[in-house]
């Protein structure tokens, strides 16, 4: 599984289209549903506006012995705005935002394919990068070269609250409107003849939020004048590479945009083709099938008891307990009592204990990979304890290879999708993280163990109403 780590906002939108490219393009998956988020998102038509922009990105990275420093690529960006929602087309990608459901979907229209996360993960993800504000002293000191904290914060994707302190002035030279941020002409603007409706505005600053590299400051007052931009301009940094951007319109027009059904045009995938991303796929969509009940474990558990296979009757009593969070301590007892004998229920016992005791991690993997448990019914409940080890280790991708083995196993276990979110989000990965707490959400919308991700989404709100 390939590691995500990024800087900001940029890096996301790179991360999700590369993505996207792994996901559905060139490859066809087997019985993909259509997610329903025409229920949340609805299909309905609403005063909205269009808008055609010509887009340059001319990228300038440090030269290198016989190689350019310059690329130019250019595209056509098509914008539509509703008072809830942002849709933002370039060439066969598309981005819809739908800001009361809380949801991003991305569309490949070529493909005819798509994919979805939580609305959450993107200021997660800025608030996250927040903690990179340290290393611009660091970067000054590797290139050998002073800082403006403003240009290190663009370079680290820190744009949000709280921006470096900036000495921001304006200029106007005829119709453009330039904005000088500690002395660098970072941004012009050149206002449309458009004149965007009340009901919009709201839409307007989203769309410079999740469009454009603009310091809060600059996007505040670009969005407080209502006007589209003719001709819009900015200037970012990332890993040393200088990006300049430029917005042309060609068109823009008031008119219905229904962006509910737009954003349930395709069928929705999996983000990647890890086991895990699979796994929450399949129980977003409902192809995991219905959950099962604490009856359910109990009479498995009983079924292999009676069959002489007390091992495994535990281990089904152990995935009770991560998928309901509560132990059932009948069924566990009256398993291991009849395998205690089993040179394989003992193994088990020790790694758990030296997980409780705080013990040698590498010891307790040692012993949990000797026991077979792709074959055995209740397997799921050795990959959880093997994760728990690499966990334990800061092993984040070993760890999450593990969930994703017991999570294809048995798809319904909350306690582990908590986890492996928590991983995610360690790791930076915040739509991932997102994604595991969703499928869990799925199984028991109101679980007790996702408190804290119910905590962490309301803080987010708070924090960042722009995004909500």
């Amino acid at each position: 599984m390939e590691w995500l780590t990024g800087c900001g906002y940029a890096l996301w939108r790179c991360e999700m289209q590369a993505l996207l490219n792994r996901s559905v393009t060139g490859r066809v998956i087997a019985g993909c549903l259509l997610l329903a988020l025409s229920q949340s998102v609805g299909a309905t038509p609403e005063p909205g506006l269009r808008a055609v922009y010509e887009i340059v990105r001319t990228r300038t990275n440090p030269v290198t012995k016989g190689e350019s420093g310059s690329t130019v690529e250019k595209g056509t960006l098509t914008v539509r705005l509703t008072p809830n929602m942002v849709a933002v087309r370039e060439n066969d990608v598309e981005r819809i935002v739908n800001f009361g459901a809380g949801r991003v979907v991305i569309l490949d229209h070529a493909e005819r394919s798509a994919i979805e996360h939580s609305l959450y993960a993107v200021p997660a993800f800025r608030e996250r990068e927040l903690v990179n504000r340290a290393m611009s002293r660091g970067f000054a000191k590797i290139f050998g070269q002073k800082y403006d904290l403003v240009d290190a914060e663009s370079e680290l994707g820190m744009l949000g609250s709280p921006p470096a302190k900036l000495k921001m002035s304006q200029q106007q030279r005829g119709t453009e409107r330039v904005f000088v941020l500690n002395n660098h002409e970072a941004v012009s603007f050149v206002p449309a003849t458009l004149q965007v409706p009340e009901t919009l505005a709201k839409a307007l600053d989203r769309l410079y939020l999740f469009e454009a590299q603009l310091h809060p400051r600059v996007r505040a007052v670009l969005t407080s004048g209502k006007q589209l931009p003719a001709r819009l301009s900015y200037e970012f940094r990332l890993f040393q590479a200088e990006t300049t951007v430029v917005w042309e319109l060609r068109e823009a027009v008031l008119e219905e945009q229904d962006l509910g059904a737009a954003a349930t045009a395709y069928a929705v995938g999996p983000l990647d083709e890890a086991p895990i991303l699979v796994a929450a796929w399949r129980v977003r969509t409902g192809q995991a099938g219905p959950s099962p009940t604490a009856k359910d474990y109990e009479e498995r558990a009983a079924r292999l008891l009676a069959e002489g296979r007390a091992f495994e009757s535990f281990l089904v009593g152990m995935e009770a307990a991560f998928a309901t969070g509560e132990i059932p301590e009948g069924t566990l007892k009256r398993a291991r009592d009849a395998g205690a004998a089993d040179p394989r229920m003992q193994d088990y016992a020790r790694a758990g204990d030296l997980e409780a005791r705080r013990g040698d991690p590498q010891e307790a993997l040692r012993l949990l990979e000797a026991l077979d448990a792709d074959t055995l019914e209740g397997g799921a409940a050795i990959f959880v304890q093997r994760a728990n080890q690499y966990v334990r280790q800061q092993q984040g991708e070993q760890a999450l290879q593990e969930f994703g083995r017991a999570l294809n196993k048995n798809p319904f276990m909350i306690g582990p999708w908590h986890d492996a979110g928590w991983v995610f989000s360690n790791g930076y990965a915040m739509v991932m993280a997102w994604t595991c707490w969703d499928a869990a959400r799925t199984v028991a919308a109101d679980a007790p163990e996702l408190r804290d991700v119910r905590k962490l989404e309301a803080a987010l709100s708070q924090r960042h109403p722009e995004f909500f």
